[in-house]
């Protein structure tokens, strides 16, 4: 995936359309390299920056609103779009494995009963594409309260995956699935489009 772009590098109809959504730079006081790169890598992914969306900008910063469960939905919702249906049809099989959150003690002794384990990837996609059988993404987040514009170093900004996942990750890429870690929902949407690109 590409760096994104900071303001200063957008087309001209490129900073019109941000000028229009985010307001003319004179009456701005948000960072336009962190919210021009996040609103920027948004658009090409086709989400939102709207009051819905998980990332919200506050103090100059694109704050991270809710956890994974919001780039879950966001992915979900993208995927169940009829645009995106028109697009790529197999998405009628990309499924969420419910393995993570918080339960009381009595909800998570019956899930594990009837079959809930650790560390399964977060979105499945069982359709076949290039030498693959399936899809397998581990969703993660960004650390604390901001997503950087350029971040560099995974580990000062990411959540990263546990042993368990990477466990799940290596059993299904030897099993024949594409699988991978991406942190956010765009980056999780471009890994869909990229997998159903696959002849």
């Amino acid at each position: 995936m590409t760096r994104p772009r900071s303001y200063n590098e957008f087309t001209t109809s490129e900073r019109e359309a941000f000028d229009k959504k985010w307001g003319p730079p004179s009456q701005r006081r948000v960072s336009l390299d962190t919210v021009g790169a996040i609103a920027y890598h948004a658009a090409a992914a086709g989400i939102a920056l709207g009051p819905d969306s998980p990332l919200q900008t506050s103090g100059g910063k694109v704050q991270k609103r809710g956890h994974e469960d919001k780039a879950h939905m966001e992915v979900i919702r993208w995927a169940d779009s009829p645009a995106v249906r028109d697009l790529y049809p197999d998405l009628h099989w990309l499924f969420h494995a419910a393995n993570g959150g918080n339960r009381d003690a009595a909800t998570a002794g019956k899930m594990k009963a009837m079959g809930v384990r650790r560390g399964v990837p977060d979105l499945l996609l069982p359709v076949p594409r290039g030498r693959f059988c399936g899809l397998a993404i581990e969703l993660k987040v960004w650390k604390g309260s901001s997503l950087p514009a350029d971040p560099s170093d995974p580990t000062k900004y990411r959540t990263m995956p546990s042993a368990n996942q990477l466990d799940w990750l290596s059993h299904l890429t030897t099993a024949g699935w594409s699988t991978s870690v991406q942190w956010g929902a765009p980056a999780a949407i471009d890994a869909l489009r990229e997998y159903l690109s696959l002849k």
